[in-house]
């Protein structure tokens, strides 16, 4: 109930200084990032009922954002200079995938860097989340990988 009440607070603060923050390089996202993360720092709300519906409206939000940016998105001007998408998808974007794999390998050594690209699942059984998923299969079936071979 506390993390709800708080996001809607901040939702409406930054709803109220919305133009004023436009001037800024602080956006929305940021906000609610930063927000999302001080929440899950702080135990925000483990509810999975709760979890799931913020995961459900964090989707929504997320397609109507870029929804909105496609949207404003001047044709012309991008038609006209084609060097900067062009670097975005043939430089930033591989980088991008590289260097988060290589913060995954650092941070999550026993994770295999295939199933770090997947979306958390919850823990079933006795796993612990925090275990790597070939470690948490292991232990909710009883059997090792040598074991099957």
């Amino acid at each position: 109930m506390f993390a709800t009440l708080v996001i809607a607070i901040v939702t409406v603060g930054y709803c109220l200084m919305a133009r004023r923050l436009s001037r800024t390089i602080v956006t929305a996202p940021m906000v609610f990032i930063l927000l999302g993360f001080l929440l899950a720092q702080a135990g925000g709300s483990g509810e999975a009922e709760v979890v799931h519906v913020l995961h459900s409206v964090a989707e929504v939000a997320l397609v109507v954002l870029l929804f909105l940016d496609a949207a404003r998105t001047d044709l012309r001007r991008l038609n006209s200079q084609r060097q900067w998408p062009v670097r975005m998808l043939l430089l930033g974007m591989p980088l991008a995938i590289l260097l988060g794999t290589g913060m995954i390998a650092a941070l999550a050594p026993g994770w295999p860097l295939a199933a770090a690209a997947k979306s958390p699942q919850p823990a079933r059984g006795g796993a612990s989340s925090a275990q790597p998923p070939v470690a948490a299969a292991q232990s909710t079936t009883g059997t090792s990988m040598s074991e099957d071979q």
